[in-house]
């Protein structure tokens, strides 16, 4: 079974450390955001995995052929109209066979293996408070979706869609989606996941859903960082540094120097990154980064930076210099 991960978006959100790192390589605890996500997949059986990448794509490309030996396979988005859209881009591998669609910047955490085996397509859902601000899925009394609705402006369901598509048939999906390209079906200017599957469903697929039971979207700074804090939680080594204090959780490679600091909580520490009489926390720093004389905390610095001086929060890219 394969899984097709859409990861061709240019992360204008998170700039301006998209303009040099593509988002999914963005480190969070001990490594990138990707590599959470394919170990997920791994996991749970998957054997291939086919990556739809976009600009800047072959950092992403290299990395997963140099860091695993699973099967995979590289597309490139050239033009940007929609998730559905960008999923036809690899419509040759969508067949009689089961397939996962796992979106490229969310971190989640469930059981797959019910899912896999279970009797229809499923949509992985998660409960939130505000539903206002998602898609959501709407069941009828048996718990089958009956249908889609984009941010609702009145309750229908609290029941938002995380990313997480299961197919039992993915030739379903690829002629779903010939055919709202075909029609120009569009939703908000795009062509939309959620019409493709609301085609189905209207010519008699059955889907259910499945709940996620974490979720964390890394698509800005804010939801960056609160992920950040949900791996350090599960995934953190907190060494110890004489002269410095670390508060646990944090991940800091063993290629950093920490002198006369306090990290923590919460904070992401790169290879060859040296800090000196600094307090952070609730922060991720990059990869050969220099921190001197600062108080930082909910901040995201890029590799290669410099930064001395006084109490920020900051969101700086790769090689930047701040002297305050």
């Amino acid at each position: 079974m394969k899984a097709i991960i859409p990861a061709a978006g240019l992360g204008t959100r998170l700039r301006p450390h998209t303009y040099s790192t593509p988002k999914m390589l963005i480190k969070i605890g001990q490594k990138p955001i990707i590599d959470y996500i394919i170990d997920i997949l791994i996991e749970c059986g998957i054997k291939e995995i086919v990556m739809i990448l976009g600009p800047g794509g072959e950092k992403l490309q290299s990395h997963i052929k140099k860091n695993y030996q699973i099967k995979s396979s590289f597309y490139y988005q050239t033009e940007f109209k929609g998730l559905a859209h960008a999923i036809s881009v690899a419509s040759d591998e969508l067949t009689d066979e089961p397939v996962l669609i796992v979106l490229g910047d969310t971190i989640f955490e469930t059981d797959l293996h019910q899912t896999i085996k279970g009797k229809y397509s499923s949509i992985g859902v998660k409960k939130v408070d505000n539903p206002k601000k998602y898609g959501v899925v709407v069941l009828d009394d048996n718990s089958y979706i009956t249908g889609f609705i984009e941010k609702p402006d009145k309750f229908v369901s609290n029941l938002a869609i995380v990313g997480v598509y299961f197919f039992k048939k993915g030739l379903e999906l690829k002629n779903s989606i010939q055919h709202i390209l075909d029609n120009n079906i569009k939703t908000k200017g795009e062509f939309q996941i959620t019409d493709a599957l609301q085609n189905m469903i209207d010519n008699g697929e059955k889907f259910t859903t499945f709940e996620i039971e974490e979720w964390h979207d890394c698509g800005n700074p804010q939801n960056l960082i609160g992920s950040n804090r949900f791996i350090l939680k599960k995934f953190s080594n907190n060494p110890k540094f004489s002269g410095s204090t670390i508060i646990e959780p944090c991940f800091i490679p063993p290629k950093a120097d920490i002198v006369h600091s306090m990290l923590g909580p919460y904070v992401t520490i790169g290879k060859g990154t040296r800090v000196i009489n600094s307090i952070i926390k609730d922060s991720i720093i990059g990869e050969n980064v220099r921190i001197e004389n600062m108080v930082l905390k909910n901040s995201i610095i890029g590799d290669n930076a410099s930064i001395k001086g006084k109490e920020s929060s900051l969101n700086i890219g790769d090689s930047s210099v701040l002297d305050f």
